[in-house]
C-alpha cells in the first residue's frame, strides 16, 4: 500500500528593490507533494471564480473564515488501481500569507474519488469548534475538458441551508506533468 507523504514547502515571493512590481494580490503557494509511489498525483492550484461567503450574512460567523480566501491549493494521489489515497489535502491561502485546511474544522472527513471518474469529492461533519452539529462542507474535484484543467466547488451548509460556496479553476502547479 503507498502511503501517503505530504511535504509542506512556502514559498514567499520576495522583490528586492522594485516594491512598484509587486502584485497587491500576491499569495504565499503552499504546496503539498502527494508522495512517492503513486500512480497519478494532482498537485493543483485553483484561482477562485465565485465567492459567495462574501454575501454571508452576520449570523453565520463561522462563514468568516472563508470570505478572503484567495486561492486553493489541492494534492490528490491516487493508486495504481485507481483508487483515492486518503486523505487528499485541500489548503485555502489568504491575501496576508495565512492559510488553513477545511477539513481540519472537522471531526468526521469522508474522502471518495476513482482515477476513471477523474474526480474526488469529500465532506466534513461535526463540526470541532461549534456546538451546533448541522454545520457540513462539501467539496468536490472533477477534471475539466482535456487534462490540464479541474472545477473545484466548497460548499458549507447549515441543516439544510447553504451558508455559502467557492467555485474555482484548478491547474498543475508548475512542475506538474502537463507543465
Amino acid at each position: 500500500m503507498n502511503k501517503l507523504v505530504v511535504t509542506y514547502i512556502v514559498t514567499v515571493l520576495t522583490l528586492f528593490n522594485d516594491t512598484s512590481a509587486r502584485a497587491d494580490d500576491d499569495v504565499v503557494v503552499y504546496k503539498e507533494s502527494c508522495g512517492y509511489g503513486g500512480f497519478e498525483n494532482w498537485n493543483l492550484t485553483c484561482k477562485i471564480d465565485k465567492n459567495t461567503f462574501k454575501n454571508a450574512g452576520p449570523y453565520d460567523s463561522w462563514a468568516d473564515s472563508f470570505k478572503d480566501i484567495q486561492s486553493i491549493t489541492i494534492c490528490a494521489s491516487f493508486s495504481n488501481r485507481g483508487n483515492l489515497s486518503v486523505p487528499a489535502i485541500i489548503v485555502h491561502n489568504y491575501k496576508e500569507g495565512g492559510q488553513s485546511k477545511p477539513t481540519d474544522l472537522f471531526d468526521t472527513v469522508k474522502f471518495q474519488g476513482k482515477l476513471v471518474d477523474e474526480k474526488f469529492s469529500w465532506v466534513g461533519s461535526g463540526p470541532r469548534y461549534l456546538p451546533s452539529s448541522a454545520w457540513t462542507m462539501r467539496g468536490q474535484l472533477l477534471r475539466g475538458s482535456g487534462h490540464k484543467s479541474f472545477i473545484y466547488t466548497e460548499t458549507l451548509s447549515n441543516g439544510r441551508r447553504t451558508v455559502g460556496e467557492i467555485r474555482a479553476t484548478c491547474s498543475y502547479l508548475p512542475g506538474g506533468p502537463y507543465d
